[in-house]
């Protein structure tokens, strides 16, 4: 049985929210993390520091209901950083074919002196899971 899915956010730097998901993300922890991004999204932020160090598994839907809701921050103007995802992380990012357009960090030092991350980064279409 694996690890339930905590996620847990908070105001961070400027107008980025730093949101840190633990445990296991999959189809049953879409809605708790919808529900996290729809009430930044309704609060008016949409620039988020994502921390996946102590994400321990991710599906292939978590992963496409995650880069679901980095479009529509995208869509509203912000952008995402992912922080530190663990090598199984980035390669389920990869069957969905989007790890090239993320923004990924995986020293913390990359991310002194940030406040913002409203840039033009690629847009991040949804994948298609079958």
């Amino acid at each position: 049985m694996s690890t339930p899915c905590h996620i847990q956010s908070q105001p961070w730097k400027g107008d980025l929210i730093r949101v840190d998901i633990r445990g296991s993300l999959c189809a049953e922890s879409i809605p708790d993390l919808d529900r996290e991004f729809e009430r930044h999204f309704a609060d008016g932020h949409s620039s988020f520091v994502i921390y996946l160090d102590q994400l321990t598994r991710l599906t292939l839907a978590g992963g496409a209901a995650l880069v679901g809701q980095l479009r529509l921050a995208q869509e509203r103007g912000g952008s995402v950083t992912l922080v530190q995802p663990a090598p199984e992380i980035e390669e389920i990012f990869g069957v969905l074919g989007v790890l090239p357009l993320l923004h990924i960090v995986r020293d913390t030092t990359e991310l002194l002196g940030a406040g913002s991350t409203k840039k033009n980064l690629p847009r991040v279409d949804p994948p298609r899971v079958h």
